[in-house]
Protein backbone atom coordinates (compact mmCIF):
# COMPACT_ATOMS: atom_id res chain seq x y z
CA UNK A 1 0.00 0.00 0.00
CA UNK A 2 1.12 3.38 -0.99
CA UNK A 3 2.06 5.87 1.65
CA UNK A 4 0.02 8.77 2.05
CA UNK A 5 1.54 12.04 3.06
CA UNK A 6 0.19 12.37 5.97
CA UNK A 7 1.20 8.73 6.91
CA UNK A 8 4.93 10.32 6.10
CA UNK A 9 4.61 13.23 8.00
CA UNK A 10 3.05 11.92 10.92
CA UNK A 11 5.23 8.76 10.75
CA UNK A 12 2.48 6.40 11.84
CA UNK A 13 -1.03 5.64 10.36
CA UNK A 14 -4.03 7.82 11.84
CA UNK A 15 -7.46 8.58 11.16
CA UNK A 16 -8.22 11.57 9.38
CA UNK A 17 -10.12 14.71 11.23
CA UNK A 18 -13.73 14.58 10.37
CA UNK A 19 -15.12 18.01 10.64
CA UNK A 20 -17.97 18.03 13.86
CA UNK A 21 -20.36 20.33 13.91
CA UNK A 22 -22.08 22.31 16.62
CA UNK A 23 -24.65 25.22 17.32
CA UNK A 24 -23.70 28.69 16.30
CA UNK A 25 -27.02 30.01 17.51
CA UNK A 26 -30.01 28.71 15.22
CA UNK A 27 -27.55 27.54 12.53
CA UNK A 28 -24.62 24.68 11.89
CA UNK A 29 -21.22 25.95 12.23
CA UNK A 30 -18.51 22.94 11.03
CA UNK A 31 -15.46 23.24 12.84
CA UNK A 32 -12.59 21.36 11.18
CA UNK A 33 -9.57 22.14 13.68
CA UNK A 34 -6.18 23.68 12.02
CA UNK A 35 -6.45 24.34 8.52
CA UNK A 36 -3.98 26.71 6.61
CA UNK A 37 -4.26 29.67 4.67
CA UNK A 38 -3.16 29.41 0.79
CA UNK A 39 -3.42 33.01 -0.13
CA UNK A 40 -2.73 32.35 -3.94
CA UNK A 41 -4.76 29.39 -4.21
CA UNK A 42 -6.93 31.31 -6.93
CA UNK A 43 -5.39 34.55 -6.73
CA UNK A 44 -2.20 33.45 -7.87
CA UNK A 45 -3.23 31.35 -11.02
CA UNK A 46 -5.69 34.74 -11.90
CA UNK A 47 -2.42 37.19 -12.25
CA UNK A 48 -0.10 34.47 -13.30
CA UNK A 49 -1.21 31.34 -13.76
CA UNK A 50 2.41 29.78 -15.47
CA UNK A 51 4.15 31.45 -12.29
CA UNK A 52 1.86 29.53 -9.73
CA UNK A 53 1.60 25.77 -9.14
CA UNK A 54 -2.64 25.11 -10.29
CA UNK A 55 -5.49 25.13 -7.65
CA UNK A 56 -5.81 21.68 -8.16
CA UNK A 57 -2.64 20.49 -7.32
CA UNK A 58 -2.30 22.33 -4.40
CA UNK A 59 -5.72 21.26 -3.35
CA UNK A 60 -5.01 17.69 -3.43
CA UNK A 61 -1.59 17.16 -1.59
CA UNK A 62 -3.27 19.18 1.09
CA UNK A 63 -6.02 16.50 0.96
CA UNK A 64 -4.01 13.96 0.87
CA UNK A 65 -1.73 15.44 3.71
CA UNK A 66 -4.88 15.27 6.00
CA UNK A 67 -5.49 19.36 6.28
CA UNK A 68 -8.96 19.65 6.77
CA UNK A 69 -9.74 22.96 5.13
CA UNK A 70 -8.10 26.35 3.52
CA UNK A 71 -8.92 30.02 3.51
CA UNK A 72 -8.06 31.40 0.25
CA UNK A 73 -8.13 34.76 -1.24
CA UNK A 74 -11.22 34.79 -3.75
CA UNK A 75 -10.36 38.21 -5.10
CA UNK A 76 -8.70 40.16 -6.56
CA UNK A 77 -6.14 42.61 -4.85
CA UNK A 78 -5.58 45.50 -6.81
CA UNK A 79 -7.74 48.03 -8.16
CA UNK A 80 -6.44 47.40 -11.89
CA UNK A 81 -7.17 43.49 -11.70
CA UNK A 82 -10.57 43.61 -11.24
CA UNK A 83 -10.77 44.54 -15.07
CA UNK A 84 -9.88 40.71 -15.35
CA UNK A 85 -13.73 39.85 -13.60
CA UNK A 86 -16.46 38.56 -14.86
CA UNK A 87 -14.16 37.17 -17.85
CA UNK A 88 -14.19 33.23 -18.76
CA UNK A 89 -11.23 32.61 -17.50
CA UNK A 90 -11.86 34.31 -13.91
CA UNK A 91 -14.55 31.98 -13.59
CA UNK A 92 -12.20 28.97 -15.14
CA UNK A 93 -9.82 29.41 -12.52
CA UNK A 94 -12.26 29.97 -9.85
CA UNK A 95 -14.12 26.57 -10.86
CA UNK A 96 -10.85 25.11 -10.47
CA UNK A 97 -10.95 25.70 -6.78
CA UNK A 98 -14.22 24.88 -5.98
CA UNK A 99 -14.79 21.46 -7.73
CA UNK A 100 -11.42 20.23 -6.65
CA UNK A 101 -11.84 21.09 -2.94
CA UNK A 102 -15.40 19.06 -3.65
CA UNK A 103 -13.38 16.17 -5.22
CA UNK A 104 -10.52 16.30 -3.21
CA UNK A 105 -12.99 16.40 0.23
CA UNK A 106 -11.05 19.70 1.66
CA UNK A 107 -13.11 22.09 3.06
CA UNK A 108 -13.22 26.22 1.94
CA UNK A 109 -13.09 29.70 3.46
CA UNK A 110 -13.06 31.90 0.98
CA UNK A 111 -12.47 35.72 1.32
CA UNK A 112 -14.70 37.71 -0.91
CA UNK A 113 -12.72 40.95 -0.80
CA UNK A 114 -9.31 40.13 0.59
CA UNK A 115 -8.44 43.79 -0.05
CA UNK A 116 -11.85 46.06 -0.03
CA UNK A 117 -10.43 49.10 -0.41
CA UNK A 118 -9.70 47.73 -3.94
CA UNK A 119 -13.06 47.93 -4.45
CA UNK A 120 -13.41 51.44 -3.31
CA UNK A 121 -10.58 52.54 -4.89
CA UNK A 122 -11.72 51.29 -8.26
CA UNK A 123 -15.01 53.58 -8.70
CA UNK A 124 -12.84 56.34 -7.00
CA UNK A 125 -14.51 56.74 -3.81
CA UNK A 126 -13.45 57.05 -0.28
CA UNK A 127 -13.00 53.70 1.49
CA UNK A 128 -16.23 55.17 3.85
CA UNK A 129 -18.43 54.33 0.59
CA UNK A 130 -18.38 50.59 2.22
CA UNK A 131 -20.63 51.84 4.48
CA UNK A 132 -23.58 53.11 2.66
CA UNK A 133 -25.41 51.12 0.08
CA UNK A 134 -26.26 53.78 -2.57
CA UNK A 135 -22.28 53.99 -3.17
CA UNK A 136 -21.37 52.52 -6.61
CA UNK A 137 -18.63 49.86 -4.12
CA UNK A 138 -21.62 48.66 -2.38
CA UNK A 139 -23.36 48.52 -5.63
CA UNK A 140 -20.05 46.10 -6.71
CA UNK A 141 -19.62 44.20 -4.05
CA UNK A 142 -23.18 43.21 -3.92
CA UNK A 143 -23.08 41.83 -7.32
CA UNK A 144 -19.95 40.34 -6.98
CA UNK A 145 -21.10 38.24 -3.56
CA UNK A 146 -24.35 36.99 -5.47
CA UNK A 147 -22.62 36.41 -8.74
CA UNK A 148 -20.00 34.28 -6.76
CA UNK A 149 -22.91 32.72 -4.46
CA UNK A 150 -25.30 31.75 -6.67
CA UNK A 151 -22.65 30.23 -8.73
CA UNK A 152 -20.54 28.20 -5.94
CA UNK A 153 -22.93 28.31 -2.83
CA UNK A 154 -23.89 24.84 -4.09
CA UNK A 155 -20.92 23.20 -2.80
CA UNK A 156 -20.67 21.39 0.42
CA UNK A 157 -16.95 22.20 0.77
CA UNK A 158 -17.21 25.89 2.20
CA UNK A 159 -17.27 26.59 5.85
CA UNK A 160 -18.40 30.03 5.89
CA UNK A 161 -17.72 32.92 3.08
CA UNK A 162 -15.55 35.56 4.21
CA UNK A 163 -16.12 39.26 3.60
CA UNK A 164 -12.48 40.62 3.55
CA UNK A 165 -8.82 40.65 5.40
CA UNK A 166 -8.60 42.66 8.24
CA UNK A 167 -10.82 45.66 7.53
CA UNK A 168 -11.33 46.01 11.23
CA UNK A 169 -7.52 47.90 11.56
CA UNK A 170 -8.91 50.84 9.87
CA UNK A 171 -11.58 51.37 12.23
CA UNK A 172 -11.37 55.31 13.90
CA UNK A 173 -8.36 56.43 12.98
CA UNK A 174 -9.03 59.90 12.87
CA UNK A 175 -6.75 62.72 13.09
CA UNK A 176 -3.68 60.28 13.22
CA UNK A 177 -0.95 58.39 11.16
CA UNK A 178 -2.93 55.92 8.75
CA UNK A 179 -1.06 53.01 9.52
CA UNK A 180 -3.37 51.08 6.72
CA UNK A 181 -4.36 50.11 3.65
CA UNK A 182 -1.36 49.93 1.20
CA UNK A 183 -0.79 52.52 -1.55
CA UNK A 184 0.45 51.70 -4.87
CA UNK A 185 -0.56 54.16 -7.84
CA UNK A 186 0.42 51.63 -10.39
CA UNK A 187 -1.93 49.59 -9.66
CA UNK A 188 -4.74 51.84 -9.02
CA UNK A 189 -4.92 53.30 -5.69
CA UNK A 190 -4.59 57.01 -4.91
CA UNK A 191 -1.22 58.42 -3.98
CA UNK A 192 -2.32 59.03 -0.42
CA UNK A 193 -5.24 58.43 2.04
CA UNK A 194 -7.45 60.88 3.28
CA UNK A 195 -9.34 61.55 6.44
CA UNK A 196 -12.63 60.49 4.65
CA UNK A 197 -10.70 56.93 4.31
CA UNK A 198 -11.00 56.62 7.65
CA UNK A 199 -13.87 53.82 8.91
CA UNK A 200 -15.84 54.04 12.06
CA UNK A 201 -16.88 51.71 13.87
CA UNK A 202 -20.92 52.53 13.30
CA UNK A 203 -19.54 52.54 9.11
CA UNK A 204 -18.42 49.50 9.35
CA UNK A 205 -21.46 47.54 11.59
CA UNK A 206 -23.50 49.02 8.37
CA UNK A 207 -21.02 47.20 5.87
CA UNK A 208 -20.90 43.86 7.63
CA UNK A 209 -24.99 43.92 7.90
CA UNK A 210 -25.13 44.48 4.24
CA UNK A 211 -23.02 41.50 3.56
CA UNK A 212 -24.34 39.59 5.33
CA UNK A 213 -27.69 40.35 3.77
CA UNK A 214 -26.17 39.83 -0.02
CA UNK A 215 -24.81 36.52 0.84
CA UNK A 216 -28.02 35.36 2.81
CA UNK A 217 -30.14 36.87 -0.28
CA UNK A 218 -28.93 34.01 -2.17
CA UNK A 219 -28.30 31.30 0.47
CA UNK A 220 -30.33 32.12 3.88
CA UNK A 221 -28.98 29.27 6.00
CA UNK A 222 -24.97 29.97 5.01
CA UNK A 223 -22.67 31.10 7.72
CA UNK A 224 -20.45 34.59 7.32
CA UNK A 225 -17.57 35.67 9.11
CA UNK A 226 -16.09 39.21 8.95
CA UNK A 227 -12.40 38.06 8.07
CA UNK A 228 -11.24 40.52 10.76
CA UNK A 229 -8.25 40.64 12.36
CA UNK A 230 -7.62 40.61 16.75
CA UNK A 231 -8.25 44.86 17.61
CA UNK A 232 -5.73 46.83 17.89
CA UNK A 233 -4.74 47.24 21.94
CA UNK A 234 -6.75 50.56 22.16
CA UNK A 235 -9.41 49.66 19.39
CA UNK A 236 -12.42 50.72 21.74
CA UNK A 237 -10.67 53.93 23.37
CA UNK A 238 -9.63 54.85 19.54
CA UNK A 239 -13.69 55.17 19.00
CA UNK A 240 -14.04 56.77 21.69
CA UNK A 241 -11.70 59.57 20.62
CA UNK A 242 -8.79 58.46 23.28
CA UNK A 243 -4.95 57.30 23.22
CA UNK A 244 -5.32 54.74 26.27
CA UNK A 245 -5.12 50.91 26.01
CA UNK A 246 -7.81 49.38 26.32
CA UNK A 247 -9.15 47.27 29.50
CA UNK A 248 -10.32 43.52 29.25
CA UNK A 249 -13.67 44.46 28.87
CA UNK A 250 -12.92 47.21 26.68
CA UNK A 251 -10.81 44.68 24.22
CA UNK A 252 -14.27 42.28 24.74
CA UNK A 253 -16.14 45.31 23.06
CA UNK A 254 -13.65 45.80 20.67
CA UNK A 255 -14.06 42.26 19.47
CA UNK A 256 -17.58 42.27 19.09
CA UNK A 257 -17.30 45.58 16.91
CA UNK A 258 -14.84 44.18 14.68
CA UNK A 259 -17.82 40.96 14.24
CA UNK A 260 -20.66 43.19 14.82
CA UNK A 261 -23.30 40.40 12.65
CA UNK A 262 -25.03 38.14 15.54
CA UNK A 263 -25.35 34.36 14.70
CA UNK A 264 -22.15 34.49 11.95
CA UNK A 265 -18.70 33.54 12.94
CA UNK A 266 -16.23 35.75 14.58
CA UNK A 267 -12.79 36.40 13.24
CA UNK A 268 -9.48 37.47 15.53
CA UNK A 269 -5.99 37.02 14.00
CA UNK A 270 -3.42 35.86 16.37
CA UNK A 271 0.14 36.46 15.78
CA UNK A 272 2.63 36.79 19.11
CA UNK A 273 4.15 40.04 18.48
CA UNK A 274 0.95 41.19 19.16
CA UNK A 275 0.78 39.48 22.32
CA UNK A 276 3.00 41.64 24.66
CA UNK A 277 0.85 45.35 23.54
CA UNK A 278 -2.42 44.25 25.64
CA UNK A 279 0.13 44.55 28.64
CA UNK A 280 -3.13 46.83 30.58
CA UNK A 281 -4.37 43.68 31.58
CA UNK A 282 -1.47 41.44 31.78
CA UNK A 283 -2.44 39.36 28.41
CA UNK A 284 -1.07 35.96 27.67
CA UNK A 285 -1.48 34.13 24.90
CA UNK A 286 -3.99 31.54 25.91
CA UNK A 287 -6.37 34.54 27.90
CA UNK A 288 -6.18 37.04 24.34
CA UNK A 289 -7.90 34.03 22.77
CA UNK A 290 -10.37 32.68 25.75
CA UNK A 291 -11.87 36.68 26.27
CA UNK A 292 -11.95 36.76 22.54
CA UNK A 293 -13.98 33.47 22.51
CA UNK A 294 -15.77 34.94 25.45
CA UNK A 295 -16.97 38.01 23.43
CA UNK A 296 -18.21 36.10 20.79
CA UNK A 297 -20.17 34.15 22.53
CA UNK A 298 -21.71 37.00 24.04
CA UNK A 299 -22.53 37.90 20.33
CA UNK A 300 -23.88 34.46 19.76
CA UNK A 301 -20.67 33.45 17.51
CA UNK A 302 -18.26 31.05 17.22
CA UNK A 303 -14.29 32.04 17.36
CA UNK A 304 -12.39 31.40 14.09
CA UNK A 305 -8.66 32.24 14.47
CA UNK A 306 -8.51 33.19 10.81
CA UNK A 307 -4.37 33.47 10.69
CA UNK A 308 -1.60 32.58 13.46
CA UNK A 309 1.99 31.68 12.87
CA UNK A 310 5.93 32.14 13.18
CA UNK A 311 7.53 33.43 10.78
CA UNK A 312 11.30 32.25 10.33
CA UNK A 313 13.62 34.55 12.31
CA UNK A 314 17.18 32.48 12.45
CA UNK A 315 16.71 30.66 15.87
CA UNK A 316 14.77 27.36 14.84
CA UNK A 317 14.41 26.71 19.04
CA UNK A 318 12.79 30.03 19.83
CA UNK A 319 10.43 29.16 16.27
CA UNK A 320 9.52 25.37 17.71
CA UNK A 321 8.49 27.13 21.37
CA UNK A 322 6.69 30.58 20.05
CA UNK A 323 4.50 27.67 18.09
CA UNK A 324 4.22 25.41 20.84
CA UNK A 325 2.97 28.15 22.44
CA UNK A 326 0.89 29.01 19.88
CA UNK A 327 -0.95 25.56 19.42
CA UNK A 328 -0.92 25.29 23.68
CA UNK A 329 -3.08 28.82 23.75
CA UNK A 330 -5.16 27.48 20.50
CA UNK A 331 -6.05 24.02 22.98
CA UNK A 332 -6.42 25.91 26.31
CA UNK A 333 -8.85 28.39 24.74
CA UNK A 334 -10.71 25.57 22.99
CA UNK A 335 -10.78 26.87 19.94
CA UNK A 336 -12.17 24.90 17.62
CA UNK A 337 -11.02 26.49 14.15
CA UNK A 338 -8.12 27.90 13.09
CA UNK A 339 -5.57 28.20 9.99
CA UNK A 340 -1.88 28.44 9.87
CA UNK A 341 -0.29 31.67 7.80
CA UNK A 342 0.87 30.27 5.06
CA UNK A 343 0.89 27.63 2.54
CA UNK A 344 3.25 27.26 -0.32
CA UNK A 345 3.95 31.35 -0.69
CA UNK A 346 7.81 31.39 -0.79
CA UNK A 347 7.88 33.55 -3.94
CA UNK A 348 6.28 36.76 -1.89
CA UNK A 349 6.99 35.79 1.92
CA UNK A 350 9.58 33.48 2.41
CA UNK A 351 10.14 33.75 5.98
CA UNK A 352 6.06 32.84 6.44
CA UNK A 353 5.95 30.17 3.65
CA UNK A 354 5.56 26.57 5.02
CA UNK A 355 5.26 23.67 2.18
CA UNK A 356 5.34 19.97 3.00
CA UNK A 357 9.02 19.36 2.50
CA UNK A 358 10.74 23.14 3.03
CA UNK A 359 12.26 23.65 6.24
CA UNK A 360 9.32 24.97 8.07
CA UNK A 361 7.12 21.67 7.24
CA UNK A 362 7.33 20.67 10.82
CA UNK A 363 4.44 23.44 11.52
CA UNK A 364 2.19 21.47 9.39
CA UNK A 365 3.74 18.25 11.43
CA UNK A 366 2.72 20.31 14.22
CA UNK A 367 -0.71 21.07 13.10
CA UNK A 368 -1.64 17.32 11.93
CA UNK A 369 -0.64 15.93 15.53
CA UNK A 370 -3.08 18.87 17.27
CA UNK A 371 -5.74 17.51 15.17
CA UNK A 372 -5.06 14.15 16.08
CA UNK A 373 -5.23 14.87 19.56
CA UNK A 374 -8.64 16.97 18.89
CA UNK A 375 -9.81 14.10 17.07
CA UNK A 376 -9.49 11.44 19.67
CA UNK A 377 -10.77 13.40 22.78
CA UNK A 378 -13.84 13.95 20.39
CA UNK A 379 -14.83 10.29 20.04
Amino acid sequence: MAVTRREFILGAVASLVIPKTVLAGSKVFKSAGIGVNCFDLFYGTLVDERGVRSARDRLWELSDAGIPFVRFAASPFWPKEWSLYPKERYYRLLDEVFLNAEKFGIGLVPSLFWSPTSVSDLFGESITSWGFSASKTSKFARRYVQDIIGRYGKYNSVLHWEFGNEFNLNLDYFNRDFPWPKVNVAMGTPERRIPTDVLSTDDYARLMTNFASWVQEIKPSTLISSGSDIPRFDAFNLQQGKSSADTVEQFRQAVCNANPVKNSIASIHFYPDKIRKYSKWDATASKLLIEAKAAAASNDQHLFVGEFGVRAQGNPKEEYATFDMMLNALDIAGIESAALWVYDFGKWQPDWSVTLSNARSWQLKNVLEFNNRRAKQAS
